[in-house]
């Protein structure tokens, strides 16, 4: 009775449940400070532009390096971009100096996720002149407000240009995984992995690859993800939510080839180490039904039931596998109750609707 658990609701999940989509951690292009200190007039004979300039450069640095607290952080930015805007806005300001300026600008008003103002400013910018650091600000700018393509489009300019900073790759990378790009995605982590190895990149190239369906190179980064977050958190007291979520999707690149015995040995460790965290009572539920052995139809159920009571009823993906498992073990009524909870929670998510459509034409 009822359909084979999709193949594709594990691997859905790493847009999904799975981890936080990725839309919502692109990381911020980090943009190496390269600001240039204008030549200067002999002492005495320096410009009012060229002073604010050169203070809003030291505060830059200041920011940089010290270690300061988010109000004094805060208030020596709003400074630094004052600063900015007065080399702007003086008539005396060379041109070179008032484009310079403009960039700067734009990117203290990105850091901050003042986008708008800091598109305005690239654009004024790059009507007179071009350069890598401006389309950097504004592609990053594009990913925060999901304009993929364009940001795409910023990033390569800005590699064109002669960018050397490595983290353009992995935002440009992050922008094609977005755009269902994967192999493109693929290209550019793996070239910021050459330079700067990373367990959230490692962690997002498995991503792609998992999407490519290259379950066993996936895996592969998931599990050096997972090495080195262990490392990198090594001696200090940290959240797990990232370990299980790693081991998790190493779980579910062997559900996607039907391979439900690694999976299940994946998530019954994770309940032994982590007995309070749902993740691997759902991930349990979901392998024994991607398994499709009626025998295993209650403990799917009981694997289920502890998902939505430790998430508090909170995770739709809970509800769901209980609801799935109940409609196979034929119990339909109570699957469609169950999977009411689900669309609920996310009453935008198609396949819900398709379940319970499905539940429903068989009572």
């Amino acid at each position: 009775m009822g359909r084979m658990y999709s193949m594709t609701y594990a691997l859905s999940t790493i847009k999904g449940r799975g981890n936080v989509p990725v839309n919502q951690v692109l990381a911020p292009t980090r943009i190496i400070v390269s600001v240039v200190l204008p030549p200067l007039g002999n002492a005495g004979t320096t410009t009012l532009p060229e002073q604010y300039f050169s203070e809003a450069v030291r505060i830059e640095e200041k920011i940089r390096v010290d270690q300061l607290s988010k109000d004094e952080r805060k208030r020596l930015r709003e400074r630094e971009i004052d600063l900015w805007t007065q080399v702007i806005e003086n008539r005396s300001s060379p041109e070179p100096l008032k484009g310079q300026a403009l960039v700067e600008r734009a990117k203290r008003y990105s850091e901050s996720h003042r986008c708008e103002q800091a598109i305005e400013d690239v654009n004024a910018f790059l009507r007179d002149g071009s350069n890598a650091d401006a389309y950097q600000v504004r592609g990053q700018c594009y990913s925060i407000g999901g304009q993929y393509r364009e940001a795409v489009s910023d990033y390569t300019s800005a590699l064109a240009l002669g960018a050397t900073n490595p983290f353009i790759y992995e935002s440009r990378g992050s922008a094609n995984y977005e755009l269902g790009e994967y192999s493109k995605a693929v290209e550019d982590f793996s070239v910021f992995l050459k330079v700067l190895p990373s367990f959230n990149v490692y962690e997002k190239r498995g991503d792609a690859y998992s999407f490519l369906e290259k379950y066993e190179l996936a895996r592969e980064d998931y599990a050096k993800a997972l090495e080195d977050y262990v490392e990198a958190t090594k001696g200090r007291a940290v959240e797990d939510s990232d370990s299980v979520q790693l081991r998790s999707k190493i779980a579910r690149t062997y559900l996607s080839e039907r391979n439900v015995k690694p999976a299940i040995d994946i998530y019954k460790k994770l309940i032994a180490e982590f007995p309070r965290n749902y993740e691997g009572y759902l991930g349990l539920a979901e392998a024994y039904l991607v398994g499709e052995d009626r025998r295993d139809l209650n403990s799917a159920i009981e694997a289920a039931t502890k998902a939505v009571s430790l998430s508090r009823g909170n995770d739709a993906y809970a509800f769901a596998a209980l609801a799935e498992a109940r409609f196979r073990s034929g119990n339909v009524q109570g699957a469609v109750e169950v999977l009411e909870r689900a669309v609920k929670l996310e009453p935008e998510n198609q396949q819900f609707q398709d379940s319970m459509r499905e539940y429903r034409q068989a009572k």
